[in-house]
């Protein structure tokens, strides 16, 4: 009985002093909350197709001057978007790099929101649902990675923007 009790006591003690801080396994957190973001940064391609012709221009965007939250609400399943930022689009144009900020008034559209594993996807009147992927969650911290592709047609000339990008979160 004594060896048994002994065994009981070591075994409790080497789980116990066996892992450290930086061992605890990182525990998932709900979405559901208030999030300012920290960082937008995204990369891609345009092709443009003007009269037979077609052009193609590397691109990448980042985040300046963000003011934006995401309050993201449990029931009804809802979120509410908000703020402004600036977004550095540097460019290819003809072999020349360019660089221009361009305002971006109005973070997203409000609208519904579902999640299936890391999927997170987001409906807003009007337009397609779209899903993120879930990067990182935490209970201080969300990464969103996205992709897009965007099309319009005007005056016979097609722009095909194709674009990777991730958005960082803090919780409030």
């Amino acid at each position: 009985m004594k060896l048994l009790k002994f065994t009981v006591i070591v075994c409790v003690m080497i789980f116990t002093f066996s892992c450290t801080e930086d061992e605890l396994p990182i525990v998932q957190s709900d979405v559901t909350g208030q999030w300012r973001l920290t960082d937008l940064d995204y990369s891609g391609i345009t092709v443009v197709d003007w009269d037979g012709e077609t052009f193609e221009s590397n691109f990448a965007g980042k985040g300046e001057d963000l003011d934006c939250l995401l309050k993201i609400n449990e029931s009804p399943k809802t979120f509410v978007a908000e703020g402004d930022y600036v977004v550095v689009l540097t460019y290819d144009f003809f072999g020349i790099e360019q660089e221009m900020p361009v305002p971006m008034e109005g973070f997203m559209s409000n609208g519904n929101w579902s999640r299936n594993g890391d999927q997170l996807t987001v409906e807003t009147e009007g337009q397609d649902p779209a899903t993120c992927t879930i990067l990182e969650l935490t209970g201080e911290k969300m990464v969103l990675a996205y992709a897009a592709t965007i099309s319009q047609s005007m005056d016979g000339v097609t722009n095909t923007s194709t674009l990777d990008g991730t958005y960082t979160f803090v919780r409030e």
